[in-house]
Order: structure tokens, then sequence, then C-alpha cells
């Protein structure tokens, strides 16, 4: 995976600011299993395949149509599998090395637009893909793309549970949050100019 340009943003970091630091110094950055490479949001690839002598004989190896729009969606690689959003807002599990199509899970309305969190259990007989859709954390599994009935109200959590007044609309946001070890870390958008319509709490 090649690091990327855009602009990143990162929830606040001394959320995390321990365990980040651990998690950095324990990992291997062979990865991007993430949102932005790993917990640390480093966005940095230690592989070496690709470098100033042989970057210029580059080739496109494969394409995968994503449909019309525009779309700014963080893609994700684990075991193989890379896991990105097109086709009207589906999220979608393709080889990434053939680019071939292995599943595809629908959504209505809008997906966080940077990325997504994976999370696996100790044995990974557990495997899921977490996202924010139409203001709710939505959780499917990873080697099926089937929602995970399990969590929260059938797999989806509704964002605006436990605040202390009501928006009056969807919280809908484009950063997936962090996971902790069995805790997802979410963070809600203010809104209005006086942050009164959306409290911008933090979830967990």
């Amino acid at each position: 995976m090649m690091r990327k340009s855009a602009q990143s943003f990162m929830l606040p970091i001394f959320l995390w600011a321990c365990g980040t630091i651990a998690s950095a110094a324990d990992r291997s950055f062979a990865t991007w299993s993430q949102y932005l490479g790993g917990a640390d949001s480093s966005q940095y690839s230690s592989l070496k395949q690709i470098n100033k002598s042989n970057v210029k004989q580059l080739e496109v190896a494969w394409t995968f149509p994503t449909g019309p729009g525009t779309y700014t969606f963080d893609p994700i690689v684990v075991d193989g599998v890379m896991y990105v959003l097109a086709q009207s807002n589906s999220v979608v599990a393709l080889d990434a090395a053939t680019g071939k199509q292995l599943w595809a899970h629908p959504n209505m309305g809008a997906v966080g637009a940077r990325g997504m969190n994976y999370w696996e259990n100790k044995d990974r007989s557990d495997r899921r893909l977490f996202f924010i859709n139409a203001g709710f954390l939505t959780a499917i599994d990873a080697r099926t793309g089937q929602t995970v009935n399990s969590f929260g109200d059938n797999g989806r959590t509704d964002l605006r549970i436990g605040l202390d007044r009501d928006p009056g609309r969807a919280l809908q946001t484009s950063n997936p949050g962090r996971i902790f070890e069995n805790l997802i870390i979410t963070p809600l958008p203010a809104g209005n100019a006086t942050y009164d319509s959306t409290p911008a709490d933090i979830h967990a």
C-alpha cells in the first residue's frame, strides 16, 4: 500500500496515547488493516517491493468499477482481502491480488466517507467490519458481508443513544473512530455554530 496523501483527521490523541505508543512499537507496519494504516494513523508501510528504482515500472494490475460518484473512502486490507466502498454505497470485499469481487453488502443512506474498522476476537473465529451508515454504527461479518445481528439492534446501533438531548436528526460522521481491544470509540459530529444541535460527544 502506498501512503495516502489526503489530509488526515484523528480523534483526540489523549484518549489512547499510551495504547497507541505501545501498539506502534509492537506492529510490523506491513499491513493496512485499519483506517490510515493502524491505530497510530501513521499512514506508513514498511513494505519495500516498490522503491525509487522501480516505481517507474509500475503498471495497473487490475481495476474495479465503483460506479458513478466520487469516493474518498480509505480501503483496508486484511489477509489478502481489500474492503472498499462502491456500487451505491455498498461495502465490497475484493481479492487484493486479482480484484475479484468476493461479496457485497448493500447499504441505504450515506456511509462514513473516510473508512471503516476491522475487529477480530482472540481465536479469529469472529471477524467484523464496523462502519457508520445513515447515523448507525453497523457491524457486518468480514468473511461473508452478512449483518452481525447480535450486535446492537439487529446489527446496528443508533449514535444518538445515550446523548443528553435529541439532536433531531441522524448523526452521520465521516470519521470511522478507533477500536481498542473490545471497545469501539466513535466521535460524533458537532453541528450548528453554537453546537446546540449536536453535543459532539465521544461514544465507546
